[in-house]
């Protein structure tokens, strides 16, 4: 849990410098209920919807995927604070 993921975001490449949280060229709009299991393998409390997921492929052929809570009340906005979860595939 953060009030840092906006920060987290645009440090690791993920939302360029700027841009608004929730730029479709970015992420996207998960549907959701009330709450989200985790993958499989992680284990805590599941996420709150509404949920954002951003993905950032790399030249290395690594994905990144970070799931975060949205505001549920403010649309332009993450839950503060905010839980995601962060999973990355290899090549």
């Amino acid at each position: 849990m953060s009030s840092q993921i906006p920060d987290y975001l645009s440090r690791a490449g993920i939302l360029p410098e700027g841009k608004p949280l929730f730029d479709e060229r970015y992420g996207t709009k998960a549907v959701a209920d009330d709450e989200i299991p985790l993958p499989d393998g992680l284990c805590g409390s599941a996420l709150r919807g509404p949920v954002w997921i951003y993905a950032s492929p790399s030249d290395t052929g690594t994905r990144v995927t970070v799931m975060v809570e949205r505001s549920p009340t403010v649309n332009d906005d993450l839950r503060i604070p905010a839980r995601a979860v962060v999973t990355y595939s290899l090549p």
